[in-house]
């Protein structure tokens, strides 16, 4: 499935980076099946732009075709139903079963958020997809002690300039520094994602 066909079906589009990448063909991996990923491994791992390979999150991108079922999924959780006006579609996912996905309202995007299924809550990464990247990529370097290599280099093209020459510098301190002022950001908020998104079943 494309990215196109996604939103079609969704009718809604995908954050404007997130679509920038996909244009650059970092994501062609993400529109094939298993069988097609399996037989060109070696040329996705070598290739260091891939979207994700490489860069040490504990989460995988969703191949497109298993975006609905996911989105089956999240849509009634333990007592709770999506409400009307939301449309919650996952972009990817945790061993553990947590799912991150992009929030609309009225089919408008409004927010990125992880629903974390051990504890049955949402929190919210904000709605600027390239900060939620730079904060990956922050932790993939400082907390997962990622050496700074061809993988990261390659993903911080897709990064703003300020947070791009930060990478490419290789200036740790800052990397440290940017990614403490992200989680202040995002921790920030106490809004009830949960019951602001759902609604308790009768």
């Amino acid at each position: 499935m494309k990215l196109e066909e996604l939103e079609k079906s969704q009718g809604i589009e995908f954050p404007e980076l997130f679509r920038k990448i996909y244009d650059t063909g970092a994501m062609e991996w993400m529109t094939q099946p298993d069988s097609w990923i399996d037989e060109h491994r070696e040329e996705l791992e070598n290739a260091h732009g891939t979207f994700m390979w490489g860069v040490e999150v504990d989460w995988e991108p969703l191949l497109f075709d298993e975006i609905e079922e996911e989105q089956d999924y999240i849509s009634e959780i333990d007592g709770y139903t999506l409400g009307e006006e939301y449309t919650i579609v996952p972009f990817a996912h945790t061993e553990g079963g947590d799912i991150y996905a992009f929030a609309y309202k009225d089919k408008e995007f409004i927010d990125i958020i992880l629903y974390r299924s051990d504890e049955n809550d949402i929190i919210s990464y904000g709605a600027d997809f390239e900060k939620f990247l730079t904060w990956q990529m922050c932790f993939a370097v400082i907390v997962e002690e990622q050496e700074i290599d061809e993988d990261i280099i390659a993903h911080a093209q897709y990064l703003n300039d300020e947070h791009k020459s930060m990478f490419e510098n290789k200036d740790i301190e800052l990397i440290d520094k940017t990614m403490n002022e992200i989680e202040e950001e995002m921790d920030n908020s106490d809004e009830d994602l949960l019951n602001k998104f759902y609604k308790i079943e009768d």
